[in-house]
Formats: C-alpha cells, sequence, structure tokens
C-alpha cells in the first residue's frame, strides 16, 4: 500500500471526535466535517473499514510509523520550514544555494567589516566590493544553530564558493538537529 492509498483509507472524510459524559462514563460522539452527528449504520460501516486497515498492517507497524512522521513533517510546514508537503518513501534534495551580493556603499564614513561564516576569513568595506548574504527563510523557519558567533555571522560569505560550502553544511546541521534525515537526500 503507498502513501497516497494509505491516506485515502484513512482519511476518506474528515470525522470530528467529541468527548463527552454519558450516565456518568466516558463517551465520544462522532461528526462529520458538515458538523453533523454520524448515524450509527455509518459508524459501524466505518469500523469494519478501520479493522480491516489494522487488519492488514498487523505485520507492518513500521509503516504506520514512518507514514506518521511523514506527517509530523508536514504538519511542521509553515512554522519550522516551508518545504511543500511529502509523501512517505520521497525525500527532498538540499537546495541550490540562495543568497545575494551586499555591496558596500562607497559612501561609507567608517570601515565596516565581518567574518566569513565558514572560513572566517575578515570581510571589509575597505578592500572588499561586497559579501554574500545567505538566505534560508525561503526554506526554514527558525535556525537555531549553535556557531559560538553572534546570530549573523553565519549567514555572511567571502565569496560565491564559502556562501555555497555554508549553505550545505548549516543545511545538514538543521535536518540532523531536528532528526529530519529520512525526508532529505544528504550528498
Amino acid at each position: 500500500m503507498n502513501g497516497k492509498e494509505f491516506i485515502e483509507l484513512m482519511y476518506p472524510t474528515t470525522w470530528m471526535f467529541k468527548k463527552l459524559e454519558v450516565n456518568g462514563e466516558e463517551a465520544v460522539m462522532v461528526r462529520d466535517s458538515d458538523g453533523q452527528i454520524i448515524t450509527e449504520k455509518e459508524f459501524y460501516k466505518m469500523v469494519v473499514k478501520v479493522k480491516r486497515f489494522y487488519d492488514s498492517q498487523k505485520n507492518n507497524s513500521e509503516e504506520i510509523e514512518k507514514f506518521n512522521r511523514y506527517m509530523n513533517f508536514n504538519n511542521l510546514r509553515g512554522m519550522s520550514h516551508d518545504f511543500s508537503p511529502l509523501e512517505p518513501g520521497y525525500a527532498y534534495k538540499i537546495p541550490e544555494v540562495e543568497c545575494e551580493f551586499k555591496e558596500f556603499n562607497p559612501n561609507l564614513q567608517r570601515k565596516w567589516s565581518c567574518k566569513c561564516g565558514l572560513c572566517g576569513e575578515k570581510i571589509s568595506s575597505d578592500k572588499d566590493k561586497g559579501y554574500f548574504l545567505l538566505n534560508f527563510d525561503k526554506y526554514i523557519r527558525e535556525m537555531n544553530i549553535d556557531t559560538g558567533n553572534d546570530w549573523f555571522t553565519y549567514r555572511r560569505a567571502c565569496s560565491l564558493d564559502c556562501a555555497k560550502a555554508q549553505w550545505k553544511m548549516l543545511f545538514k546541521d538543521w535536518i540532523f538537529e531536528n532528526n529530519y534525515e529520512e525526508f532529505f537526500i544528504i550528498e
């Protein structure tokens, strides 16, 4: 059973479950996506389908766990990352570097400098035209990587080669830090 079949089987329609108390005991009311209470007949039809599914997966609990990991990754979309939804068994390549060259203002009153986040080379307004600034925001909402420097340093690079290497290194750190190895092809 592939991921798409799995989703169709598990989520044919949206059902909402509401806990209640009936005669002092816990009970559950089931409603459909329109808010209507499911009839007893509809409920038993669904129970038969649910049982069929679980019977088919008795020796395949790893697939359910894998599906749930993919769903968790997809549910984090917009909060920790902005990758499109991913189906089980598929993975992303680390995206190509997203960066822009930030040219120094030629009319600076004072010299300005920073260090390359990868090689540590000093980038200075008196000897360099500018620096490369990595832009993770398109993919990663929050990059909590301890670089030992100020939060902006790891985004700066002295050359396009350093920018590409820094991009891959930081992306891999983010992947491993968040246990996302199965969702990415790591070269």
